[in-house]
């Protein structure tokens, strides 16, 4: 084999690699476009269903085809709770349960993540970020779920200052 070829094959081997390193950093630069991810970690003691719902548009508020439903295993240690959505949402709710359960759900943190960058959210912070409702009452390190009336509808609620700092460090 000549210089030459070797020479041909070493700089077709370099341009290979560094094309492929650019489209590598290029598609991680874009994840955040891609998705949001809403963990909760908590201990529910239920078996039950929790929704995020969420909304990207000023001025518009929750519709059922702008929600992500889980199924949550009760247990007594803290457990993931993850909500994946399509887009950074503007504000959200998290719903805390659907099946009457009278009962406390205890949370650690709240992960927003976009790929890029995360915010955690502890228990001693929370109440700055999240407004409960009537069907909850924040207990120390959670929200204690109750019916009023014979209705039940327990979630939480993103604040200002929340949608302000989601807006600041993760879009």
């Amino acid at each position: 084999m000549s210089k030459i070829s070797i020479n041909l094959k070493n700089v077709f081997f370099t341009i290979m690699m560094v094309l492929i390193l650019f489209s590598c950093n290029s598609r991680n630069k874009n994840v955040g476009k891609d998705y949001f991810k809403i963990t909760l970690i908590a201990k529910v003691l239920e078996d039950d269903k929790f929704q995020v719902f969420y909304t990207d548009e000023k001025n518009k508020g929750y519709t059922e085809n702008k929600r992500i439903s889980t199924s949550v295993n009760k247990s007594q240690d803290f457990q993931e709770i993850p909500f994946l959505l399509n887009t950074i949402p503007l504000k959200f709710r998290i719903d805390l349960g659907e099946n009457g359960h009278k009962s406390f759900v205890e949370i650690e943190k709240v992960i927003l993540d976009n790929g890029n960058a995360k915010i955690e959210l502890n228990s001693k912070v929370l109440h700055r970020f999240f407004k409960g409702n009537i069907y909850t009452e924040k207990v120390d390190n959670g929200y204690y779920r109750s019916d009023v009336e014979g209705r039940y509808d327990p979630f939480i609620t993103s604040t200002a200052l929340l949608e302000k700092k989601i807006e600041l460090e993760l879009k």
